[in-house]
């Protein structure tokens, strides 16, 4: 993990910075890595703007001053036998599902910036990435028990849902991809990749048409 905040003009992590926090008594930063959800570090990236270095999942790391404090779990929590809540402070903060990072003091004012994320934009992203998830889940749990053409079988991998075809050599020649990230389809009949009409796969009726389509596709045998 980087140890320097990925964010252009902020200098957390730095060592002269720590070393000037720790003369001013300030307490240092939490870092947090950028996430591994392809959608969300997309939309991290995008906040942040960077353009000379690209942010990479689990690596590159932001300072906890770049989130809003809705965005950050500061305290355990314990409901106490009358009702209140007591605080104990965390040891080190954690973030919030879906946080984006959406506060840039250090730059420059001669810069521009992506305009930032307030709360409802927030709720739209989590939201967006809920979704998907929920559906990926469904649509999971929904091939596991479902009747598939002769030849075809179903499987997980790579955090993807496949459907794959095996010809009378017992050998993988269609193959169908949804991504769990957007759930986006990739077709590939022997290895090479077809572009087929279809947007991101939001229903079993979308997977057993593209299914068909894909089954129907004659084979050509070498003489």
């Amino acid at each position: 993990m980087s140890r320097n905040c990925f964010v252009p003009h902020c200098h957390e992590g730095n060592k002269s910075q720590i070393k000037k926090n720790k003369l001013l008594g300030i307490k240092r930063k939490t870092m947090f890595k950028a996430p591994k959800d392809a959608l969300l570090l997309e939309i991290w990236a995008k906040a942040i703007q960077r353009t000379d270095k690209k942010l990479r999942p689990g690596i590159d790391s932001v300072c906890e001053k770049h989130f809003d404090e809705t965005c950050v779990h500061r305290y355990f929590e314990t409901k106490m036998a009358d009702g209140s809540i007591h605080l104990i402070e965390r040891g080190r903060l954690s973030l919030k599902k879906n946080a984006v990072p959406s506060r840039f003091p250090d730059l420059p004012q001669s810069l521009t910036m992506i305009e930032p994320i307030n709360k409802t934009k927030l709720n739209n992203i989590s939201s967006t990435i809920d979704n998907v998830s929920e559906t990926y889940n469904n649509l999971k749990d929904t091939l596991i028990n479902m009747k598939l053409p002769a030849e075809w079988f179903f499987c997980c991998a790579h955090n993807s849902l496949v459907l794959g075809y095996l010809d009378s050599n017992h050998e993988l020649v269609k193959k169908i991809i949804i991504s769990s990230n957007d759930l986006n389809v990739k077709v590939s009949i022997k290895n090479k990749q077809i572009i087929i009409p279809q947007k991101p796969v939001t229903c079993v009726d979308d997977i057993q048409k593209i299914l068909k389509t894909v089954d129907d596709v004659k084979m050509c045998t070498e003489s």
